[in-house]
Order: structure tokens, then sequence, then C-alpha cells
């Protein structure tokens, strides 16, 4: 322990609990977004676009223009 900056075994694992529990949050609230997302999809109804179109839509919204 002496090479850390812990002071002991214990302290090592309270961060570990303490850094797993924010993952499985974040995990969470990534999860409820898509959800929302996805519902927010079905709401919307059908599209006449191509799959084409669309994918370029997407590649535009994440600045891809060029693929």
């Amino acid at each position: 322990m002496s090479a850390g900056h812990y002071g002991n075994e214990s302290e090592v694992l309270r961060e570990l609990i303490r850094e797993r529990q924010l993952r499985e949050e974040e995990s969470q609230r990534e999860i409820e977004w898509i959800r929302a997302r996805l519902i927010e999809g079905e709401r919307s109804g059908f599209t006449d676009q191509t799959p084409a179109e669309i994918l370029q839509e997407i590649k535009n919204g994440l600045g891809w223009d060029d693929l």
C-alpha cells in the first residue's frame, strides 16, 4: 500500500465499490435515455424516407458528411 494513495485495503475496497455504483447509475441513465428515444420514435410514426436517406441523415447529424 505504500506505493499508492490509499491508507489501507479497506479504502481501496470502498473506492472500488463507489466506482462500481457510479457505473451502474450511469448505465441505468443510459438505458432510460434509450428507452425514451425508442418510445419517441414509435410515437412519431412512419417515414417516407428510404433507408439510404435515413442513413445519410444520421451521418450528417454525427458530422460524418463524407461517409
